[in-house]
């Protein structure tokens, strides 16, 4: 499979890594690559942010009063919007490519468990061609005018939009009258002495926006640029770029991990997966400030889980390639985290510098994700988060043992019979089951909330658009096209379905022993599927007083891996949506910690910390 997208040194001199793709596109194309996530940061303040302080988007979504804004990180500045909001250089003239919106999908959680806030649910954020794109040209965002006005002294001489329309009239008024004095009889010399002096009475910025020589004025009848070209040769890009775009997202075997990254071709073992750029900040810094007048129990940031540190540095590192936040965590994992000494952009001399030192400074410190055996397409990757994170999962798993559980063997249903559909075609609906029909009076009365002991994980038809009709039973689904995930719901689990399928789910997050290879071990009981009455409500009365049968759907083909024991603790936490806010707190907060990178890896001259 042939890689359309690269990192590699920008066209614009002096800044750093571009993004280059080797497909061409048409104006308002969706662009095909991993779409970004988005990340609430700055709930520590700016002061917090390090490296990211340059990288993060003003807060422009409507999710401003999502309860991980208001619950979990204090007052926000912006959004770390990972990959094409993070890896694409700007220059208003250059510009080719624009997020769709910056209003992400929303994971629906619906009832906690134990990824719950853990991992962000903002996702999907869609880049698009502001204009034709050729294959080989450099892609460019607009960061907008207050991003290089707010950066006074690095960033003075950059022409802005208004310095560039400025820099044209000149052009345009200096050609038209050089034209009308035919300047074939105008001696170039004058003509240099006069467009230098209106050069120097242009101000800084539009200075950078106009060529000194006057000949390309003239040549270029008024329409000069002073930029390079924005575009390299295909070869150049493949020899000397960093791919990555050799993953896809999809949800994670693993089900409270939220999203991972899965292969799209098959990767040898020693094959570099994706390269790893990172950003530097204070991994000591991260804690989210309590909103004014509230009282707040100090807590770690979320952009922690997505970043690599070491017990013994100030220094955390954070990547920015979206598919590279969303590889997941495995005792037996397929790949594993390395610097990248080999790479031609890997800067040696850092490594050697202390930590106070690089804190506040570009570094251009990359590590890349290499395979540890041979990878198959569509495989999970999985890397270890390193023992201090091992050991921190397994203390906060604790705390969820008496809530929620996987199913053994041997599942109870609610009904002694067999739901019966015909699986050779595909179908979102179908007509209830006379299994089921005949008994419809006693289980449509029954209150999921009330009268059962499980959970399905579910992404209810509300939620992904459709409209269920009750007198059918719709398809079980955890992610739409889209990629948004659903959330835990009560459940009753009415009838065992009479076929199985493969199911590639592992049982949960903690139990990593079920994945091997980037596949989940087979188990016979993991291929049963459920015909369940889930809860379709986000949020409603769970004391029954306002329910009613249309507030569930039946559902058929649900996978035993999708379903978990609850107990009665776990219906009294409140609802968690991302859609509205609540100000009642769950009994325990969410999982916080960071990467940890082994000895040999993250650099000794880094280890700050006694």
């Amino acid at each position: 499979m042939e890689c359309t997208l690269y990192l590699a040194s920008s066209t614009i001199p002096n800044a750093g890594l571009g993004l280059f793709t080797t497909t061409s596109y048409k104006e308002k194309d969706i662009l095909k690559a991993p779409q970004d996530i988005l990340i609430p940061v700055g709930g520590c303040g700016e002061k917090c942010l390090g490296m990211l302080v340059d990288y993060y988007w003003d807060t422009t979504h409507v999710s401003h009063d999502h309860h991980l804004r208001l619950r979990r990180e204090g007052p926000l500045t912006g959004d770390f919007i990972t990959g094409f909001g993070s890896c694409a250089n700007s220059d208003v003239s250059l510009e080719n490519i624009e997020h769709q919106s910056r209003n992400p999908e929303v994971d629906s959680y619906l009832r906690p468990h134990i990824g719950s806030d853990a991992y962000t649910p903002f996702h999907h954020v869609e880049a698009y061609a502001y204009r034709n794109i050729k294959a080989g040209d450099e892609l460019f965002l607009d960061y907008g005018e207050n991003y290089f006005t707010a950066r006074s002294g690095i960033y003075d001489s950059i022409p802005l939009r208004s310095d560039y329309e400025e820099a044209k009239r000149l052009m345009s008024n200096f050609f038209s009258k050089i034209d009308l004095l035919n300047y074939n009889k105008v001696s170039m010399e004058v003509a240099q002495d006069v467009w230098s002096l209106i050069r120097d009475f242009a101000t800084e910025r539009t200075q950078n926006a106009l060529p000194t020589d006057v000949r390309a004025v003239l040549t270029s009848q008024g329409n000069a640029s002073t930029l390079p070209s924005a575009q390299r040769s295909l070869d150049w890009i493949r020899q000397n770029g960093l791919c990555i775009d050799r993953l896809a997202i999809k949800p994670s075997m693993i089900l409270e991990a939220g999203r991972g990254a899965f292969a799209k071709e098959e990767i040898s073992e020693g094959s570099v997966i994706v390269p790893v750029p990172v950003l530097q900040l204070n991994r000591t810094m991260q804690f989210s400030m309590p909103r004014a007048g509230k009282r707040q129990e100090r807590q770690q940031n979320l952009l922690v889980n997505y970043c690599y540190g070491h017990p013994k540095s100030t220094i955390m590192l954070c990547p920015y390639v979206t598919t590279v936040l969303l590889i997941n965590h495995s005792a037996t994992p397929n790949a594993e985290l390395r610097l990248a000494k080999n790479n031609q952009y890997f800067k040696h001399e850092v490594v050697q510098k202390p930590a106070k030192d690089i804190i506040s400074t570009p570094l251009g410190l990359i590590f890349e994700v290499v395979a540890n055996r041979d990878i198959q397409p569509g495989q999970e990757i999985f890397i270890n988060y390193g023992y201090s994170w091992q050991q921190a999962w397994e203390k906060y798993h604790m705390k969820w043992n008496s809530l929620i559980q996987p199913l053994e063997d041997g599942i109870q249903t609610y009904l002694d019979c067999v739901s019966e559909y015909n699986l050779d075609s595909y179908e979102e609906k179908s007509p209830i089951p006379s299994c089921l029909k005949s008994n419809q009076a006693s289980w449509l009365s029954l209150n999921p909330a009330l009268n059962t002991t499980t959970a399905c994980f579910y992404l209810n038809n509300k939620l992904s658009g459709d409209h269920p009709n009750y007198d059918q039973v719709v398809s079980w689904k955890y992610s739409n096209e889209n990629g948004t995930l659903g959330g835990l719901c009560p459940c009753i689990l009415l009838s065992r379905e009479n076929t199985r399928t493969a199911d590639k789910s592992c049982q949960s997050q903690y139990d990593h022993s079920e994945v091997q290879n980037g596949s989940c071990k087979a188990h016979k009981s993991k291929s049963e599927l459920y015909t369940a009455l889930i809860t379709t409500d986000t949020i409603f009365d769970y004391m029954g007083a306002n329910s009613s049968p249309n507030k569930f759907e039946l559902v058929k083909h649900v996978p035993l891996s999708h379903i978990r024991s609850v107990s009665s603790e776990w219906f009294d936490l409140p609802p968690v949506d991302n859609r509205k806010p609540t100000n009642k707190i769950p009994i325990t907060g969410p999982f916080r910690h960071h990467m940890e990178l082994p000895d040999g890896v993250f650099p000794s001259a880094w280890l700050d910390l006694v």
